[in-house]
């Protein structure tokens, strides 16, 4: 899956999106860690299957794709509205 890193774009003041791209990362440690939190939250998803998803804060949507991809239903809350359930 590709992800765009958005560089520190901002919309209304509020940035969006990473600057450092975290997934793509060649240092072993950020791998390590990004692996950990990766097995971590899918399991979590896993154990809990969920009817839908909505992230919020989601960065640059990489989870949101990621259960995309997955069959769930998902989708990003954007930062200039508030999240209604």
């Amino acid at each position: 899956m590709k992800v765009k890193i958005t560089g520190g774009y901002t919309e209304n003041g509020i940035v969006a999106g990473n600057v450092y791209d975290k997934y793509g990362s060649r240092n072993p440690i950020v791998r390590r860690i990004m692996g950990k939190f990766d097995e971590a939250l899918s399991e979590f998803i896993d154990r809990s299957p969920p009817e839908s998803l909505h992230e919020i804060g989601c960065g640059e949507g990489y989870w949101v794709l990621k259960w995309i991809d997955r069959g769930i239903d998902a989708g990003p809350v954007p930062p200039n509205q508030s999240f209604q359930p």
